[in-house]
């Protein structure tokens, strides 16, 4: 299973509807404009409901490494308890997001970049329905 972007599918939805923040004065970040890409499963047999967001910076086209890479699950802890039987008690709590995704490096912005998709999420409920709205895309295409 891989987390695939978004925009490799949907080009034209994604050029519109990726979220973009712009850090003016923040001592916490470095001044700069960041993308926030949706990248979801490409196992077709699989129903997580969850999205790896990878936060990449736009100032730095020769590295795509992400500053950070943030788990986002959406459905209550039932769904996930249901859904990952194997998972342990903590797993499928870590599956309910937002987390920082900890198979994957992150910057020392990291934490920073998390409260800020936090707080996108808690302020934006368009913001939270497109993330499940471009999964619902994602994996109706893989039909």
């Amino acid at each position: 299973m891989y987390f695939v972007p978004f925009h490799e599918s949907f080009p034209k939805i994604a050029v519109v509807e990726t979220r973009k923040i712009s850090v003016i004065n923040d001592s916490n970040l470095p001044k700069g404009n960041y993308y926030f890409v949706n990248a979801y499963c490409n196992d077709k047999t699989c129903d997580c409901r969850r999205v790896f967001i990878h936060v990449l910076d736009e100032g730095s086209s020769s590295d795509l490494t992400p500053m950070a890479t943030i788990s986002y699950g959406w459905e209550p802890i039932d769904f996930y308890r249901n859904w990952g039987t194997w998972l342990s008690k903590e797993m499928a709590e870590q599956m309910k997001g937002p987390i920082l995704d900890a198979m994957q490096p992150q910057s020392r912005y990291a934490n920073y970049f998390l409260e800020l998709f936090i707080s996108e999420l808690e302020r934006d409920q368009d913001f939270k329905e497109r993330l499940e709205r471009h999964y619902a895309y994602f994996k109706a295409k893989q039909k």
